[in-house]
């Protein structure tokens, strides 16, 4: 029977409580009913989606157009990201086994590497809170900038949260702007939590998989050229111990960490893929409005579509300092393995080593449709093109 790990180095539940219960709020989390997630697709449908749609078809200003065109394909982007995530739940739920493996297997290893997995966990959960009240800073600035704006220049009051929006029915009666105003920014605040929720679940994964690496790091420095440990005392869970230094632990231990990055990759590409085309375009429709409020000292314009280019390119620098994040471990391990002393090793445990090189030089990645690896390299050239 495998012990549970001690509550003080934190366990499987403290580490995903926080993606899981914004995923499962959005309908998302393989425990949701398909009556929970439609509910939400229909709400984001009727308050956002069609009124921005048919006001785009419906308005005869440039300006209007290319404006409500960024939100269409914002709220566009949302469905399409939920359909994936929902279709991929299979995925989400092999990550989330092979995390609560690891834990489980947490025993077999030192209090000091507990310490650092713990802070590890202890990062994504620090990453996570300021992920979503980044967002929720933007969502709550972005409503209610044109009312402030309105009330200090002493100008009438928006009758609409959103600017680019039509509605079947007129305007007029104040419970009823109230009403729509309250609905459209209800609305936009859920279509903001689930772009951020599907987006805090790869960070959760990615978090994880850095402590892995880093474990298998300090087990690469304990290598003194053992083969294979005696007996057969692995883990239930497991074909190899965590912080063995034998060669077959720490192979394992390798090839183990790889199949979890592909599962991250069979959870996120297509998301990454997803959110990446649609930010470009969105980067695009709204870099004219911040021009044009610059050269129109328009100050609330300016904030407005700042703090909406901020939010909607927010998703790609995660991603993309997430790669960075998981190429810098798998290079540290192809160093942790350069630095180890050859000089005492006999010729048969040099060649043992050489398979560790070989296997550490195949950097983990994670990428956008298996087309475009994300990496701080592959944002500046995005930022270069836009």
């Amino acid at each position: 029977m495998v012990e549970q790990v001690p509550a003080n180095y934190g366990n499987f539940n403290q580490e995903v409580y926080l993606p899981r219960s914004f995923l499962y709020f959005c309908g998302l989390w393989p425990g949701a009913t398909f009556l929970h997630f439609s509910s939400i697709l229909i709400i984001i449908l009727i308050v956002l989606f069609l009124p921005f749609a048919a006001f785009l078809f419906s308005s005869d200003s440039i300006e209007d157009i290319i404006e409500s065109t960024g939100y269409v394909l914002s709220v566009t982007n949302t469905i399409i990201t939920m359909f994936i995530v929902r279709w991929n739940s299979a995925s989400i739920t092999a990550i989330t086994n092979h995390m609560s493996d690891n834990w489980l297997c947490m025993t077999s290893i030192s209090n000091k590497d507990k310490q650092m997995l713990q802070k590890n966990v202890l990062s994504s959960k620090f990453v996570l809170r300021s992920a979503f009240a980044f967002v929720i800073f933007c969502v709550i600035t972005f409503s209610t900038m044109p009312y402030i704006f309105a009330a200090i220049l002493g100008h009438e009051l928006p009758r609409k949260a959103a600017r680019v929006a039509w509605y079947p029915f007129p305007l007029e009666n104040f419970f009823v702007i109230l009403l729509s105003s309250v609905l459209t920014i209800a609305t936009i605040f859920i279509d903001s939590l689930i772009d951020v929720a599907i987006d805090a679940f790869t960070v959760m994964a990615v978090f994880h998989c850095e402590g892995q690496l880093s474990l298998l790091c300090t087990t690469i420095y304990k290598y003194r050229g053992l083969i294979r440990h005696s007996g057969d005392d692995f883990t239930e869970l497991r074909s190899y111990r965590k912080s063995c230094p034998c060669l077959k632990c720490i192979v394992d231990h390798h090839v183990d960490i790889g199949l979890f990055v592909e599962e991250i990759n069979c959870y996120s590409s297509a998301v990454i893929f997803s959110k990446t085309t649609f930010t470009i375009i969105k980067f695009c429709a709204m870099g004219f409005f911040v021009v044009e409020s610059v050269q129109e000292k328009n100050i609330s314009g300016i904030i407005i579509h700042l703090l909406y280019v901020c939010w909607s390119g927010f998703s790609l620098i995660i991603y993309c300092s997430l790669g960075e994040k998981l190429s810098k471990k798998s290079e540290e391990v192809e160093r942790a393995v350069c630095e180890i002393d050859w000089s005492v090793k006999k010729s048969k445990q040099s060649r043992s080593l050489m398979l560790i090189i070989i296997r550490s030089r195949k950097a983990f990645a994670i990428t956008a449709g298996k087309i475009f690896t994300m990496n701080l390299l592959f944002y500046k050239e995005v930022s270069i093109f836009l």
